[in-house]
């Protein structure tokens, strides 16, 4: 009965006209077959799992809500100078409307983005704040500056935009045309005369 099977085997592989190598052959393609159809799907399911893990890494953090802003803060807003600032040591600032809140802004320094909103102030300076960060942008007249009020220091100062530059040198010009001026004494020593004021002489000197 053993040696049957054998027998039996031999006549199936010559009934289908292969020899018994053919025979081992093909098994082994069959297996190679069955194992390259399931390699596409496991390709397919790693690679989205991958994308899966790239997506949840470049997600942003939800930011808080922001209150509405009062009327106020809304014409603080309007002050507020807008575009890159150049400071001291070559660094800049860029300072752009937030698009996703009316009336706030968004400071970009050294690869940070501050949220901020209008803050009133008495000295009629205008003032952006990220109360979550501590960190405050003043803007006046010739120039704006950068503070973490948190730590009390001054992140980056001196930035100046266009419109600052040119009250800058204007301010430089008026100082320049004051201290050109020279006082002389009138000619009874009591009333100074001016040099260069409008409409006025000088007075002559007696011996």
């Amino acid at each position: 009965m053993r040696s049957a099977v054998p027998v039996v085997a031999c006549a199936i592989i010559l009934a289908l006209g292969l020899s018994p190598g053919d025979a081992s052959a093909a098994t082994t393609k069959n297996a190679k077959t069955a194992s390259s159809s399931k390699s596409p799907a496991s390709k397919t399911t790693q690679s989205s799992k991958s994308k899966s893990r790239k997506s949840s890494a470049k997600a942003s953090p939800i930011e808080a809500p922001l209150p509405e802003l009062s009327q106020a803060q809304i014409d603080v807003a309007q002050l507020v100078q807008i575009g890159r600032a150049v400071c001291e040591f070559d660094q800049t600032v860029l300072i752009e409307p937030d698009t996703t809140h009316f009336g706030a802004f968004r400071v970009k320094y050294k690869n940070k983005s501050y949220r901020m909103v209008p803050d009133e102030t008495a000295t009629g300076a205008v003032r952006l704040q990220d109360v979550a960060e501590g960190v405050v942008w003043l803007q006046i007249p010739v120039k704006s500056m950068l503070m973490n009020m948190t730590l009390g220091q001054r992140m980056v100062d001196a930035c100046t935009q266009t419109a600052q530059r040119t009250a800058q040198t204007d301010a430089e010009a008026r100082a320049r045309a004051a201290a050109a001026r020279v006082t002389l004494p009138a000619a009874d020593g009591t009333t100074p005369a001016q040099l260069g004021e409008p409409g006025q002489s000088l007075p002559l000197l007696r011996n």
